[in-house]
């Protein structure tokens, strides 16, 4: 399966140059301060004591079927930060809340190795995937045959909190970051 994606970028910047100036050279910097200061050693000590309890509280999740036809079972299994294993890989979430494992039938062996966004998109065809890799990988973009049974990388993604949506024939993957706009017209 082939696909063709339109990549379109949309910087956001200010039209006043005073608030560039200002923003850039003088509220950056003292935000950063205070936040070194301040903020960051309050919010180290908080994550400690709430990782100690976490530990406690540790739950086993179990894999939910998302998707079932005669040929092909997709199921999805929560999984929690606190895990140790998943604290190790150093995960790059970006901004994201949720991570996944997915695990089919009949088993497709790369999709078991991966951690994956919450977010999916199902077509007529198939179901597109976004896997969060290790830093400094970002993500991954990726589809899923239900026909074939085939798992397909499509391509690399920034580390962002992609949605999707359909337009006419075309599914868009989309986020917005500190910087731009990023929109992905992906036509199948």
């Amino acid at each position: 399966m082939e696909f063709k994606i339109q990549e379109y970028r949309t910087k956001l910047k200010s039209k006043n140059t005073l608030i560039n100036f200002l923003g850039q050279y003088i509220l950056v910097p003292i935000i950063f301060i205070i936040a070194m200061v301040i903020i960051i050693p309050i919010f180290l000590i908080i994550n400690l004591f709430s990782r100690k309890n976490n530990e406690n509280e540790k739950t086993e999740y179990e894999f939910e079927i998302e998707f079932e036809s005669d040929d092909l079972i997709i199921e999805r299994k929560f999984i929690d930060y606190y895990v140790k294993e998943i604290e190790d890989l150093e995960l790059d979430y970006g901004l994201n809340d949720y991570v996944f494992k997915f695990r089919t039938i009949p088993r497709i062996e790369e999709i078991e190795e991966l951690f994956f966004d919450m977010n999916f998109f199902e077509t007529e065809i198939g179901f597109f995937l976004i896997s969060i890799n290790p830093i400094p990988n970002g993500m991954t973009l990726w589809f899923l045959d239900k026909n074939k049974i085939e798992f397909k990388k499509v391509r690399d993604l920034v580390s962002s909190d992609w949605d999707f949506k359909k337009d006419n024939d075309n599914v868009i993957l989309f986020t917005k970051t500190e910087k731009e706009e990023i929109n992905l017209e992906i036509q199948i």
